[in-house]
């Protein structure tokens, strides 16, 4: 059985309760600071040695729903995450949204555990 890989798109270092919550992944972080997200995903693809089981974005959600689109049709199985925080859109809560594409109905959004990606 393979390690699942967790890519973490962020400028900042995952809190220690996101390495708990993703301690059965390998973490590789890619720094985002693109304004396109194929750039972003073959950078994702280059620092993970192929698609992530999990992809975990931190950037504004007005650029969620288009990178969400091309992730998941670009690699259907990977789960993208967006780490839920307080008000002050710093501080992790613990939890986790996962997004979806369906064709015709556009981006979900549910909530998601990190044993979800284990027991893959």
């Amino acid at each position: 059985m393979t390690i699942p890989v967790a890519c973490f798109v962020t400028r900042h270092k995952p809190t220690a309760a996101q390495l708990r919550d993703f301690a059965g992944c390998r973490i590789v972080q890619v720094a985002y600071r693109y304004h396109s997200v194929r750039e972003l995903w073959l950078d994702v693809l280059l620092a993970c040695g192929g698609a992530p089981d999990v992809l975990l974005l931190t950037f504004r959600l007005d650029e969620y729903a288009y990178a969400v689109k091309r992730i998941k049709k670009l690699s259907p199985r990977t789960v993208v995450l967006k780490a839920c925080t307080l008000n002050d859109n710093v501080t992790p809560t613990g939890l986790y949204i996962e997004y979806s594409y369906q064709f015709g109905e556009g981006v979900r959004a549910r909530g998601w555990t990190p044993q979800a990606v284990v027991s893959r």
